[in-house]
């Protein structure tokens, strides 16, 4: 079968904006994610919760699970499926083969440095893996999505399980810490394709959304955008209910419970990942969109050094090499941490395009000699 016929972006559709605000919506998710994973000192249950939790640490770990473990990932699976046609058809696939090179040289360091539980590392070899689906036909992401599905119950199983194993907490040696965390990432890239290859799925989604012509034009697929949008979201709120209510009871189920509630949790993981990008690009059919989704596509256009950035940030603060504040806050505090993190990069990210715009308006008044500006448009031009 023939690949569908679809609208080539333009100049103005090099950014998609449906894409761009999932990517910020996705740091809040990967910021509270970010500052849990510090928790140390403690017996850890399913989800890799501590066990024994109060009731207000329970409620914010059934939140989080239900609305982050294994909902993250798969939104920036999407929204890295979606910029992956875009950047095929304008730039080529040496080029998207260069940028899984850096952002897995990144993840390297990133994983030495600061945390070994790095999703940068994981994302390039998907972004690799799926570069030859951005043209290829459908029959082929259908086989992807269907092989994907095994990876996909192995790690929710594993989630489901979660701290359960039994694991040792992090050297309190930041040089024996670093030693830990490369050893950890490596062995993650390792198993990525048993574990993480489920994330095809929701990168093949982001794809095929493009290739429709869904989110280059928004405002031609309304109503198959709603049908998705709810369909997709219900599913993914579903099917993580179980999986969140054994999170919030830390771990007191017996491992087949565990194991079936975090498979289905995966399992749905990449519908509502989907549900919340076509409600995002409904939004966006409106024409320039809210403030709220221009506020997030400004932070997902800076999505690798605002994670970054909050990531050093946390660790700073929790792990146990530094602050270590980790073995002492409960889950409750941790995601409000996060979550403040994430508030606090959106207001730098929307003051600094205030001061842009601010300077880009004085440098319009009348009677100022626009000719510079040219000439520095065509130099950047012909740079580029």
């Amino acid at each position: 079968m023939p690949s569908p016929p679809t609208p080539r972006p333009g100049p103005g559709t090099e950014r998609l904006l449906a894409a761009d605000a999932a990517r910020g919506l996705a740091l809040l998710g990967a910021a509270t994610a970010t500052a849990l994973l510090w928790v140390h000192g403690r017996q850890l249950g399913a989800g890799y919760r501590p066990l024994g939790a109060g009731r207000l640490d329970a409620v914010a770990d059934g939140l989080t699970a239900l609305l982050v473990d294994n909902r993250v990932l798969p939104l920036l699976a999407v929204a890295l499926g979606a910029g992956l046609v875009v950047r095929v058809r304008r730039r080529g696939h040496v080029d998207v083969t260069r940028r899984a090179g850096v952002l897995l040289a990144l993840g390297a360091a990133h994983a030495v440095l600061v945390s070994e539980a790095d999703p940068l590392g994981v994302l390039a070899l998907v972004l690799l893996a799926g570069l030859p689906l951005a043209t290829a036909r459908r029959r082929w992401a259908v086989l992807v999505c269907v092989g994907a599905v095994v990876p996909l119950l192995l790690q929710g199983a594993a989630d489901g399980l979660g701290g359960t194993a039994g694991f040792p907490d992090p050297p309190a040696s930041y040089p024996l810490s670093a030693l830990d965390r490369t050893g950890t990432w490596l062995l993650g890239l390792v198993l990525a394709p048993l574990f993480q290859g489920g994330l095809l799925v929701a990168l093949v989604a982001g794809v095929w959304l493009v290739r429709s012509g869904w989110l280059l034009a928004p405002h031609e697929h309304r109503r198959g955008l709603a049908a998705l949008a709810v369909t997709g979201t219900l599913v993914g709120l579903l099917g993580a209910v179980p999986y969140a209510r054994l999170v919030a009871g830390a771990g007191a189920a017996d491992p087949g419970r565990a194991t079936a509630a975090g498979a289905l949790d995966a399992v749905t993981g990449p519908a509502g990942a989907v549900g919340v990008v076509a409600a995002l690009a409904l939004v966006a059919a409106r024409g320039v969109g809210p403030a709220w989704l221009r506020a997030l596509a400004r932070l997902g256009r800076h999505s690798l050094v605002v994670y970054l950035a909050t990531s050093v940030v946390l660790a700073g603060l929790l792990a146990p090499w530094a602050g270590g504040l980790g073995d002492r806050w409960g889950t409750a505090a941790l995601t409000a941490l996060g979550a403040t993190a994430w508030a606090a990069a959106l207001g730098v990210v929307g003051l600094l395009a205030v001061a842009r715009d601010r300077r880009a308006r004085r440098g319009e008044e009348p009677g100022e000699d626009p000719q510079p500006t040219e000439r520095q448009g065509r130099a950047r031009s012909s740079a580029t």
